[in-house]
């Protein structure tokens, strides 16, 4: 009886599951074809208004070009003394550049003096002097009619010297292009004039008919399927429905306010069945593989109950093993946990002693190879009897030793996660200071500086000392990176904008890895010559009065770093201190 009745469910369930999936294909395809048709009607409307934005912006673009070449003293020259031949050259290079079909010079009789095309025969053009002389100089713009099927569409503007009109240009706009670019099999396009003359079209039959004409058209079958005609009658233009080759398209109309013109697009709705039989057929195939799947597991349903409750005790069993297991190793866990965190203390302890060793070393390296240059010259200058620049160059050494001591606080108070005192500064004076430290190394190894800074003050908030280091440690940067130039440069630049920019640039070989730049122990120096902790050390004091370290390369050679820093104004200035 069980049995039986479990039967009888798996039927009422099949059953069930084939009458859902025969609903779903029903509303799904009435949901996707109305939804997709509508997503076609919204691509053909956007698409015919990118197609008119596109021809407004090429006769905007090329409608200023003969204004520009009116003004052009080499073609005002060469019509005032009859030479053409470089104003022919110069004509084709602005036509090159900037997409035109033809540009074409004209004296004041009509003559044909100069043009874009390398080969080009002179004639008189068809319009009246005399008309353009009465408009003004103002750019006129031309449709001329070829033959059936080409249009030429120029801008043409006088060219005035001292009162007197003596010739003008004319600017051939290539707008055919577009009909090759918007060319689809299921799609076509026309524009047509403020009298409703089709000017441009997909279809080169259309051009030079009125649109109403146009679209009477007919082509035999065995031509491309493009034409626009049913067996019948044709609906009504000012309809949304027409036929594309028999099947349903909409038409879009949009119009161009720059020449009065109206385009036309007619988009085939053929892929929209396509589109909806696709997505019934893979609805089809999923419910198809379903069904069979659901066969499959009603019949061994009964097999698999036995095996899965089986297996299921199996679980339960090896579970409560691997929690007695873990149970065990969780209280040997404990037993260890406090000798662990002991010796993870420790661990940490000894790595902030290596890293602050490390900075005092870098940091104190730049004074102390200071001090050793001045007791060098300070030992020279005694014996040449020079006592006074012997005496400033000790005054330096006792400066620099001040210096020592500063860098040493802040190290100690930067482990510290502290702030030293901030008070008002001169960007200015930072740059002088630091060039005088460094002056010796420069002039030692022959290094051009140039600075620009301006002669109004920029203010910021910070330590000068702090941003000394950091301007020495960037230029002395830049001594490594241009010491194999032949005309080493460095360019010191401040520049005020919504904040202060500190820029230094060389011409060295510029930065390979960004990525590790300002990390710290990262150098490309060789072993001795440097920790990498410059500019790790640079950022981070930047960062610290609120500002930031950045680099790149120079779109010339070499590098570019930035310090970027608030400006100080006197509205909101103040002394921010924190105990050391």
């Amino acid at each position: 009886m069980y049995l039986i009745i479990e039967q009888h469910k798996q039927k009422l369930l099949v059953f069930g599951f084939i009458l859902i999936g025969l609903i779903v294909l029903i509303f799904s395809n009435f949901f996707l074809t109305e939804r997709f048709a509508e997503t076609t009607k919204t691509q053909s409307q956007l698409r015919a208004v990118r197609q008119a934005n596109a021809i407004i912006g090429e006769l905007k673009r090329s409608q200023i070009v003969p204004f520009l070449l009116s003004q052009d003293p080499m073609i005002i020259s060469g019509l005032l003394t009859d030479k053409y031949k470089k104003i022919s050259e110069r004509l084709a290079s602005f036509a090159s550049e900037i997409g035109l079909s033809e540009l074409r010079l004209f004296d004041s009789g009509g003559n044909l003096v100069a043009s874009s095309k390398v080969t080009f025969t002179k004639k008189v053009v068809m319009i009246d002097p005399h008309q353009l002389k009465s408009d003004n100089e103002s750019t006129i713009f031309k449709i001329e009619q070829q033959n059936k099927e080409s249009f030429k569409f120029s801008y043409l503007r006088p060219i005035v010297d001292r009162g007197k009109s003596i010739g003008y240009i004319v600017a051939d706009v290539n707008l055919t292009q577009f009909e090759e670019r918007w060319r689809s099999p299921f799609e076509a396009v026309l524009i047509a004039d403020a009298n409703g003359q089709v000017v441009i079209s997909t279809e080169q039959r259309w051009k030079g008919k009125n649109i109403s004409e146009a679209l009477l058209l007919k082509e035999p079958k065995t031509a491309l399927n493009r034409a626009f005609h049913l067996a019948g009658e044709y609906l009504e233009l000012n309809t949304l429905n027409n036929f594309l080759d028999g099947q349903a398209v909409m038409r879009v109309d949009v119009s161009i306010p720059y020449n009065s013109w109206e385009l036309s697009s007619f988009s085939s709705y053929k892929s929209v069945r396509e589109r909806v039989n696709a997505a019934l057929a893979i609805e089809i195939m999923i419910f198809s593989i379903i069904v069979a799947l659901l066969f499959y597991g009603l019949n061994r349903r009964a097999q698999s109950q036995t095996i899965a409750l089986k297996k299921e005790s199996d679980e339960l069993r090896a579970l409560n093993l691997l929690l007695k297991n873990e149970v065990s190793i969780r209280k040997k866990v404990e037993q260890n946990l406090e000798v662990v965190e002991q010796s993870l203390i420790q661990s940490q302890k000894l790595a902030v002693l290596g890293e602050m060793s490390a900075a005092v070393s870098h940091e104190l390296n730049q004074p102390l190879a200071a001090m050793k240059t001045y007791l060098a010259a300070a030992k020279l200058l005694f014996d040449r009897r020079r006592t006074q620049e012997a005496l400033s160059s000790l005054q330096r050494i006792d400066d620099l030793i001040e210096r020592m001591s500063v860098i040493t606080k802040q190290l100690k108070s930067h482990a510290r996660k502290v702030s030293d005192s901030m008070v008002k500064i001169d960007l200015r004076e930072v740059v002088a200071n630091s060039i005088a430290i460094m002056e010796l190394n420069l002039k030692q190894d022959l290094i051009t500086i140039q600075l620009n800074l301006g002669k109004t003050e920029v203010m910021v908030l910070g330590d000068p000392i702090r941003l000394e280091q950091v301007l020495i440690n960037l230029i002395r940067n830049s001594l490594d990176a241009v010491k194999d130039e032949e005309k080493p440069v460095i360019v010191i630049t401040l520049l005020i904008q919504e904040n202060a920019i500190l820029r230094i640039s060389d011409n060295g070989n510029g930065i390979e890895d960004f990525e590790s730049l300002f990390e710290p122990f990262y150098t490309t120096k060789d072993a001795g010559d440097g920790l990498g902790l410059g500019l790790s050390i640079s950022s981070s004091i930047i960062t610290d009065y609120g500002g930031r370290l950045t680099a790149r390369n120079s779109e010339v050679k070499g590098a570019i770093f930035e310090i970027e820093l608030p400006l100080l104004r006197d509205d909101n200035f103040s002394i921010l201190t924190k105990d050391n």
